[in-house]
């Protein structure tokens, strides 16, 4: 078993051992260790109410922790696929000078065409910046097939 050389006495009775007095060294007997389960260590271990009540009070004034917010950040491939699906529906609906210039066709209607802007507000949606849908698509290729003309 274990052999305590030197004993210590918790000055709080149990109080979570805030003054200790004296020093322990345990010195295990390896043989008892190895053949000793987890079980009968549980079985052996005891928490006085006191601790157990001091550490339910504890935990009322701290935080549950939570799992921090993890962001996954779009690869650039990822990203210049969005822009050019996006591009290439604008091209669809709207023409070619729209899907290449669509900063203009978002903005009021009198300082550009507005035709985006016009059917975003048919359609009762707030439309996107056009400054913010022009950086999107500003580099962007829309790819033809070789069948399109």
């Amino acid at each position: 078993s274990i052999s305590i050389n030197q004993v210590f006495c918790p000055a709080g009775n149990g109080k979570f051992f805030d003054d200790i007095i004296g020093a322990v060294y345990i010195e295990p007997n390896e043989d008892y260790v190895a053949q000793t389960s987890k079980d009968k260590v549980i079985e052996r271990l005891f928490i006085t109410d006191y601790e157990i009540k001091r550490l339910l009070d504890d935990a009322e004034f701290h935080d549950t922790p939570s799992l921090p917010e993890i962001k996954k950040r779009n690869s650039s491939k990822t990203l210049n696929s969005q822009a050019k699906f996006i591009k290439s529906l604008l091209w669809i609906h709207y023409g070619e000078d729209v899907a290449n210039n669509p900063r203009q066709h978002l903005e009021a209607k009198s300082s550009g065409s507005g035709v985006i802007l016009s059917d975003f507000e048919t359609y009762g949606l707030k439309a996107p910046s056009g400054v913010t849908v022009d950086g999107w698509l500003k580099f962007i290729d829309v790819e033809k097939t070789s069948e399109a003309d």
